[in-house]
């Protein structure tokens, strides 16, 4: 058995299921194992030394077996912004929807009959303390392996033995070994020139994890290659507000300090300190119009004491 646990320290989860187009309002709930499996390959790219694809190779292909989830309680919640302007000066009007989890609260994933040999565990175990996000980039994540038992909620449709009242979800997982070559068998079979063109790229299953969305879109796929759907069940009740309890947040220890760099083909002066403050000053009181941020009471008099933000730039190439 291999059990993994994701967290959500800004209590959101933020990602739009495949067949769906983002301004429809839908989320994807549980996090889809097709994209659990690209989030690993890509902190295997993007923060690790490399080196083991064949380890990766045969993790990935093990993890391909649809899992079991345990979902905390949860809601969806949503915003919704206009874009900026464009050249016509039309904007486009975008909604971003969510599912809100407490941020204590974990999402269990269990593979049941799965044994990973010591590399590939080790492996796992720092792709899975390197990932930041899950999703969308705001969708931050902290994730490990888990030793505990868990208490699926949401399964394939031919594991439940639930009770209570369910609903059926479409969820998208990559194919296993032998599917997947008896799909790119069949495909090349009966592919005119311009499909075998496309279906010649993908010669192995790391071939097909790393296809980009881009590239997917452009060659006409419906889905991702060499994934499938498969109907899971969860309960109705999975989104009930009243089992979403949001922690006091007066109560915890929150940031004091926020460091942000200033990235540009040519960067500004030190000389333009002043300047650069300033405009992240009438930034932020634009956003917020809280004594913290303008320095002044209720009635527009400035406070005694030095309890506001201080805006303070620092010389710094690296």
């Amino acid at each position: 058995m291999l059990n993994v646990e994701f967290s959500f320290p800004a209590g959101r989860y933020h990602a739009t299921p495949w067949n769906r187009q983002v301004n429809e309002g839908f989320v994807e709930w549980p996090p889809q194992p097709w994209r659990i499996v690209r989030a690993l390959d890509a902190v295997y790219h993007l923060k690790t030394e490399q080196g083991v694809d064949a380890t990766l190779e045969s993790l990935l292909k093990k993890l391909s077996i649809p899992p079991e989830y345990q979902l905390p309680p949860a809601t969806v919640g949503h915003t919704r912004h206009y874009m900026p302007l464009y050249k016509n000066g039309s904007s486009s009007k975008i909604f971003d929807t969510f599912v809100a989890v407490e941020r204590d609260r974990r999402l269990l994933v269990s593979w049941q009959d799965l044994e990973l040999d010591r590399n590939e565990k080790q492996l796992l175990e720092k792709l899975l303390d390197r990932m930041t996000y899950l999703g969308r980039a705001e969708s931050w994540v902290e994730a490990s392996l888990y030793d505990g038992m868990i208490q699926p909620n949401c399964t394939p449709m031919e594991k439940w033995s639930g009770t209570g009242d369910t609903q059926l979800v479409d969820v998208l997982v990559p194919m296993n070994e032998e599917e997947f070559k008896e799909w790119r068998t069949s495909s090349l079979k009966n592919a005119d020139r311009k499909e075998k063109n496309k279906l010649e790229k993908f010669s192995s299953f790391l071939d097909v994890i790393r296809i980009e969305t881009t590239t997917i879109k452009k060659d006409g796929w419906s889905q991702p290659p060499g994934s499938k759907w498969i109907q899971y069940v969860r309960r109705t009740d999975c989104f009930d507000m009243t089992s979403v309890r949001f922690s006091d947040r007066s109560k915890e220890k929150l940031p004091t300090v926020a460091r942000y760099a200033v990235a540009s083909a040519a960067p500004p002066r030190l000389t333009d300190a002043i300047s650069v403050a300033e405009r992240v000053h009438t930034s932020l009181v634009s956003f917020h119009h809280g004594a913290v941020f303008t320095g002044c009471d209720e009635n527009r008099k400035p406070l005694n004491g030095h309890g506001h933000a201080h805006i303070l730039c620092e010389s710094n190439p690296a």
